[in-house]
Formats: C-alpha cells, sequence, structure tokens
C-alpha cells in the first residue's frame, strides 16, 4: 500500500499558468504534476491544487515534475506554499516562496485547515486537466 501524504498547494493565477503549461508539455500523462491532482480557484484569482492520499516520492516522475515547478516559481520570484502532511504525526514539510507583495491569501495558507478542507466555500473546481 505503502507511505501516504495529504498535500495542498496555494499560489496565484501567474504561478498556476507556469505550472499548467510545464503540465501540458509532459507527453506521458503519470508523470505529470498535475496528475491526480483536485484544483480549485477562488474568485479572486489564486490556485489551491490538492492531491488526496498519494505516494510522495521523490523518485516519482509526477512528483520530481511538482517539484521543478516550484523551483521554477522561485527563481521567477512568484508566490506560493506547499503543504505536506505525511501518515506520521510529526511528518510535516512546507515550502514557500515569500515574495515582498506576498498576498494574505497565501500567507495564512495553513496545514490544520487547507490540507483537509475540500469544501472550502470560496473555491470553484477546475477540471482536472489530466481526466479523460
Amino acid at each position: 500500500m505503502g507511505y501516504r501524504s495529504q498535500v495542498a498547494f496555494k499560489t496565484t493565477s501567474e504561478g498556476y499558468i507556469i505550472l499548467k503549461r510545464f503540465n501540458d508539455e509532459i507527453e506521458e500523462k503519470k508523470d505529470r504534476p498535475l496528475y491526480c491532482a483536485e484544483i480549485r480557484k477562488t474568485e479572486d484569482g489564486f490556485y489551491k491544487i490538492t492531491f488526496d492520499e498519494i505516494k510522495w516520492y521523490d523518485s516519482y516522475a509526477d512528483i520530481q515534475n511538482f517539484i521543478k515547478v516550484m523551483d521554477i516559481l522561485d527563481e521567477q520570484d512568484i508566490p506560493y506554499k506547499f503543504i505536506r502532511l505525511g501518515e506520521d504525526i510529526d511528518d510535516i514539510e512546507i515550502r514557500d516562496n515569500y515574495t515582498e507583495d506576498m498576498p494574505e491569501a497565501l500567507l495564512e495558507f495553513n496545514p490544520a485547515v487547507d490540507i483537509y478542507d475540500t469544501s472550502d466555500g470560496g473555491y470553484e473546481i477546475i477540471d482536472n486537466p489530466d481526466e479523460e
């Protein structure tokens, strides 16, 4: 069965565009960073991407590609916040790119609420780009 994690990522529309373009350039669907993701958008243009019960292993191509996108966002100073909660209580990974103009919506993104709340009111569900 393997070790599973809950993952949430939130970024601006600019960050999502970069992620989506990177995703769409990868031919093999299972290697895409948005493979198995649930994507939601706020009314004010922020994107929340979640993965439920995912095997978040650095050896998997889709995970490597998601990490590459975060590296690109770092290089381009695009704000985001990434949270991964593993099965073990102390297995928490947080990565972010705090910029001078970091939006409050990203600053206030936290594991206690944002990882598990799939019905958080201000989001519109975006079709998964990798669904058949």
